[in-house]
């Protein structure tokens, strides 16, 4: 990809403050990398970070400068501040790719894209991108969904997958307590987080192998499964991406930003009144459902890290 202009850019690791694994934000940084020729600098250390955040606060100069373009990709609109050391000595532009902006963080979100003087700003959430590109007045915010993060997925034949469910990370409580219970009475494997922040799966090899297993996967967006953190915000994430790259039947509701991406709705919508019958018909007649899996699997080539930072690259022009 030429960059042209953008030759100046550094990608600086954000600092870790929640929950999203390490080997996918890792991926994610050093795709962002191979599609940009940009290099990954390590980020300021954290006691340098919190100096800079009290000196932001009380608007005095950091004494620290760099002469370069600062693009850094964030887990969260939180942490924003807690590179604060990162934005204050960049001279040259400051960039963020925002990943979960959710409307409880709007206030502090504007407030730290003001302090830290971020000249764009690019939001996964639609509709939370819409509403910051109305608030904010200081930076450029436009919309970049999230991407397929190449973890190396992998397709297997269905009748070679041996898990019928899975539905891993967050759950959508009242569909998943009635099938669990209804598939407890069958022979079909359902699997899932038995204890909250326990993953199935804890590496990226383990992961990938159990996706590919797996013929159904029961993905819900955050604003069903968590209301309280994401608001009245729907927005695709990763594991439907996953889901599709693992030639996997996604059942559950479609955020409406994945149905502008793809063109289509690629999704089974959930039968939320009898969860398990539906899950036996899909079980029993996987061929009426092929050509979705295939379909999808086509069209989620095309949502890649490389493919979102010719989009940011086109607006950062």
């Amino acid at each position: 990809m030429d960059t042209g202009v953008h030759s100046g850019f550094r990608i600086v690791t954000a600092q870790r403050h929640n929950h999203v694994t390490d080997a996918v934000v890792q991926a994610l940084e050093d795709e962002v990398s191979a599609a940009t020729g940009w290099k990954v600098e390590p980020p300021f250390g954290k006691e340098l970070q919190k100096s800079a955040r009290a000196l932001a606060a009380a608007q005095l100069p950091f004494p620290i400068r760099k002469d370069r373009d600062l693009f850094m990709v964030m887990m969260g609109a939180h942490c924003i501040p807690f590179n604060a050391a990162d934005w204050l000595a960049t001279r040259g532009r400051k960039v963020a790719w925002m990943f979960d902006a959710w409307p409880r963080d709007y206030e502090a979100l504007q407030t730290n894209v003001r302090r830290y003087k971020l000249d764009a700003l690019f939001v996964t959430a639609k509709q939370s991108a819409d509403r910051m590109a109305r608030a904010i007045d200081t930076c450029t915010v436009k919309w970049c969904a999230e991407p397929l993060v190449d973890l190396g997925f992998k397709v297997k034949p269905w009748g070679d997958r041996t898990t019928d469910v899975i539905q891993f990370g967050r759950k959508y409580d009242p569909y998943h307590v009635r099938l669990a219970n209804d598939m407890s009475k069958s022979h079909l494997k359902y699997v899932y987080e038995a204890e909250a922040k326990k993953v199935i799966f804890p590496t990226k090899t383990e992961f990938v192998l159990g996706l590919a297993d797996s013929k159904i996967s029961v993905c819900f967006p955050c604003d069903l499964t968590h209301p309280e953190r994401a608001g009245d915000v729907s927005t695709v994430t990763q594991r439907y991406f996953q889901s599709f790259a693992s030639g996997c039947v996604v059942v559950g509701q479609t955020p409406p930003e994945l149905v502008q991406l793809f063109g289509y709705d690629p999704v089974v919508r959930a039968n939320l009144g009898d969860p398990a019958a539906q899950i036996e018909e899909i079980l029993a007649v996987p061929e009426r459902y092929a050509p979705l899996v295939r379909k999808n699997l086509e069209e989620v080539k095309n949502h890649s890290v490389a493919y979102r930072m010719e989009s940011i690259l086109r607006d950062l022009a």
